[in-house]
């Protein structure tokens, strides 16, 4: 993707959603405000910091859509694990020379994606990321303990955002358990 699409997806979702939930955080300071139940204030103020917390994370994709990364794919990934805070020892093995940039921007949104996913749903001890090549192309592979949990359900956005971003890549998705590990697999064919 080129930088002035990314930045003007950047000031659309600015001009747009970050703006309108910025206004609903000032509704709900003014509900807080004006509430004298403690019950209820208590609420409020954890909707809230829940609406910070998400306000916070959307500047944060917005300024990584703003800059272009000189960083290598595995700089980068190694980056996202190290904020998430993931407290487990992790592999990476990345062939990026089977990767064109767009190609590595695509994948770099599904690992965020299951990370994400992971760091929220699972509880892992050890994550495994390798991507090498297959006589079709390449294939992720995308390795944690923890639980059946952080498996993705049909028709929720984060499943649907990595299924279509390997369909732009021509590549397959695919989920299974074995051992006690969640195996994620993109495979471009």
């Amino acid at each position: 993707m080129s930088q002035q699409v990314r930045q003007e997806i950047a000031r659309d979702l600015h001009d747009g959603f970050a703006q309108e939930l910025t206004l609903i955080g000032y509704e709900v300071d003014s509900l807080i405000a004006t509430n004298t139940d403690v019950g209820v204030r208590a609420d409020l103020r954890q909707l809230r910091f829940q609406i910070s917390s998400l306000l916070d994370r959307t500047r944060q994709e917005l300024f990584s859509l703003h800059k272009i990364s000189a960083e290598p794919f595995e700089g980068r990934l190694a980056a996202l694990i190290d904020e998430l805070r993931f407290p487990f020892q992790s592999s990476l093995s990345i062939d990026t020379s089977l990767l064109t940039d767009g190609t590595q921007d695509e994948l770099f949104a599904i690992l965020r994606e299951l990370l994400t996913n992971l760091y929220k749903h699972g509880n892992p001890t050890q994550l495994t990321i390798a991507l090498e090549p297959t006589t079709t192309g390449w294939q992720l592979t995308f390795a944690a303990d923890g639980s059946e949990e952080i498996s993705f359900k049909p028709g929720h956005f984060g499943l649907i955002g990595i299924q279509e971003r390997c369909a732009k890549l021509n590549a397959d998705f695919h989920q299974e358990m074995r051992d006690d590990l969640l195996l994620t697999f993109i495979t471009k064919v």
